[in-house]
């Protein structure tokens, strides 16, 4: 028997079920009817324990969240799960297991064969096509004898000689005393299955009707008539129910890929962020999760969202995952040092759903294009000329780039500089640096970077006699000094670049930007433990600094922070990431309090000063070797001492 009293379940604010309470009887089955989004599937995953929920389910008169409960039913979802590494036979031999059901070879051999399966039984759960896997998924269910099946959509991917097998499994095993319930939005599929039926819609059961009660109803009619009658009457219901679906305030949504037959790509969300929807109410929010296929990528516009013709608002639903439109040529650039790089393509969008007319469906598309193959970066070659320069503030200097590629084209060269606090201080696209007239900065990196869809470089370090301003001069002179060469005959001063205030980012609709004089790196944040470091991940500059603070959780604190693999000294409350010129990976593990600690103490800093804090000023700090020769001496004197006192 299954009885469910008082169940509810919220998604955020979307009540999906509500005080639900039903019974089915030993030896009868159940049928949950209802539209898409009646909130069947989530009253089936909450009695197999699946959701979090309020209420109370007893199965076979014990509570459905204890272990025995769990023993006594089945559960049959929607869209199947198989192990990869496991065959067939494997899956319901482990899962016989697992319940301490014993089971004979022959039993398990005929299950296989009467879906058909028995050829397929040493194929792994990896080879399987949907239809394959819920005839596994029915097969494994079934195995365990259970006396309670739940199945949610379970005619869904089967062909019809499995549904007609199943529907002959499931009378057996009502026959012999087992409670069904099977959650649909087609009662035809299961007329000759059901013995009461619950009709759902907005998470409220609408009516309960009993097929014993309805024949009974039928008088002054021989058995064919009653049970032509009692059809007549399912179709009705059925017609109530498909009423339900262009309820006035659902739009239906489509999906559109390109390349064909990648849909599996393509996910539309409650904003619960888990259940598949095809409809939505007029002002749900729609979650579109976005995971590109091997080999594949997008851009930001290869996604769109239509209302027949016009098209409708939507946003990424995180702006630090903006990296998954990011250009397979940036792509390349950080692979190598992300982890997690696989994670580009993918993505997280939403949007509101619109008022409109109904007979047109909200539809979604999105344009995946293959990713180009990557350059071997051992055939790409950089070399920088001259490798070092000396200059003083306000000179120029011409900087050359020799890009090769073997057996193909040279690149396009960027040019960069860092470690200019003058931030007039810049390199053309032609390689002409141009020193700020009050550049104060003693050494420059000047690097040329050539980048299709992988990227070498080469750097030149420049020596800058730095600006120094006068303090009796109000006014420093902007005009840089003449020549140390008096022989050296006169050249044109060369006009001083434009300074750009706000450097256009690099392009991520594909490519390379070359525009763009300062690459953008990206900063992937991986904190461990219970805490929290701002910001996440994120992207700078060349030459900029990023400050990350964290955040313990309480009772803990920070116990390592790596950047790239390697640990680094901090404070234990922040970290900043100075003079950023490639990608990076920060990771903060968090750690608990030691007993001994006293939970007022704050984090010592891990780097050790040069000098005791309290030390009178002018006062030199002893030093290490002075110290240690104190106490080796005092360790002589009460060694003689203890001789002494032996001898006496």
């Amino acid at each position: 028997m299954l009885e469910v009293m008082e169940l509810s379940k919220k998604y955020g604010k979307n009540l999906a079920a509500d005080k639900v309470g039903f019974t089915v009887p030993d030896g009868k089955t159940g049928i949950l009817l209802g539209p898409n989004g009646a909130g069947k599937s989530t009253v089936i995953k909450s009695i197999a324990g699946l959701l979090n929920y309020k209420g109370t389910v007893r199965i076979q008169g014990m509570d459905s969240r204890t272990q025995e409960a769990k023993r006594q039913f089945a559960y049959v979802p929607e869209l199947p799960y198989m192990y990869e590494a496991l065959t067939v036979r494997e899956h319901l031999e482990f899962i016989t297991r697992a319940y301490g059901v014993e089971v004979s070879r022959e039993e398990l051999l005929e299950l296989l064969e009467i879906f058909e399966l028995k050829d397929k039984q040493e194929k792994l759960g990896g080879e399987l096509s949907k239809g394959m896997m819920q005839k596994v998924s029915i097969c494994c269910a079934l195995a365990i004898r259970p006396r309670v099946i739940l199945l949610d959509e379970p005619m869904v991917g089967l062909d019809p000689g499995a549904i007609k097998e199943l529907k002959a499994q499931l009378l057996k095993r009502r026959a012999d005393g087992c409670t069904i319930l099977i959650s649909t939005h087609m009662l035809e599929m299961v007329k000759e299955l059901w013995d009461v039926t619950f009709v759902m819609d907005k998470g409220h059961i609408l009516g309960t009707y009993a097929k014993e009660a309805l024949a009974n109803g039928i008088t002054s009619a021989g058995y064919e008539e009653k049970q032509t009658k009692l059809d007549a009457l399912c179709d009705e219901l059925q017609a109530a129910v498909d009423a339900m679906v262009r309820k006035p305030a659902y739009r239906t949504i489509e999906k559109n890929v390109d390349p064909a037959g990648m849909k599996t790509a393509l996910k539309l969300l409650a904003d619960d962020g888990v259940t598949e929807i095809t409809d939505a109410t007029i002002g749900d929010t729609v979650l579109v999760s976005i995971e590109a296929p091997e080999g594949y990528e997008f851009a930001a516009d290869d996604v769109k969202v239509m209302d027949g013709t016009a098209p409708v608002e939507f946003a990424p639903v995180d702006a630090a995952q903006a990296k998954s439109i990011t250009s397979a040529a940036v792509k390349a650039r950080i692979a190598a040092q992300a982890a997690d790089a696989d994670k580009l393509t993918s993505q997280l969008y939403s949007f509101t759903m619109p008022r409109g007319s109904q007979d047109t469906p909200i539809t979604v598309l999105v344009t995946f294009t293959e990713i180009p193959a990557v350059l071997d970066p051992s055939v790409l070659s950089v070399a920088v000329s001259p490798k070092t320069a000396s200059l003083k503030f306000g000179e120029t200097k011409q900087f050359t780039a020799t890009v090769s590629v073997k057996d193909g084209a040279p690149e396009t060269v960027r040019w960069t500089v860092t470690g200019n606090k003058d931030k007039t201080t810049q390199i053309d696209a032609n390689g002409l640096l141009t020193v700020g007239a009050k550049e104060t900065s003693a050494k420059l990196t000047v690097k040329a970077t050539s980048t299709e869809n992988v990227s070498k470089f080469d750097t030149a370090e420049v020596t800058v006699t730095p600006y120094v301003p006068d303090p009796d001069e109000p006014n420093p002179p902007e005009e840089p000094d003449e020549p140390e060469n008096p022989d050296e005959p006169n050249k044109p001063t060369p006009p001083t670049p434009p300074v750009d205030p706000a450097p256009s980012r690099p392009s991520t609709s594909g490519g390379s930007s070359f525009a763009s004089r300062i690459d953008e790196n990206w900063i992937f944040v991986r904190p461990q433990g219970m805490g929290t470091v701002t910001p996440g991940d994120c992207t700078a500059y060349d030459g900029d600094d990023k400050t990350f603070t964290f955040t313990p959780d309480s009772g803990h604190k920070v116990g390592k922070v790596l950047l790239d693999g390697e640990e680094v000294a901090t404070d234990g409350k922040s970290y900043t990431l100075r003079n950023i010129t490639n990608p990076h990976t920060l990771t903060v593990i968090f750690v608990q309090h030691t007993a001994a600690e006293n939970e007022t103490s704050k984090p010592a800093d891990s780097i050790k000063p040069d000098a005791t804090p309290n030390a009178p000023t002018g006062v030199e700090t002893p030093s290490l070797a002075l110290l240690m020769g104190i106490v080796l001496m005092g360790g002589y004197f009460l060694a003689r001492r203890a001789r002494s006192v032996r001898k006496h």
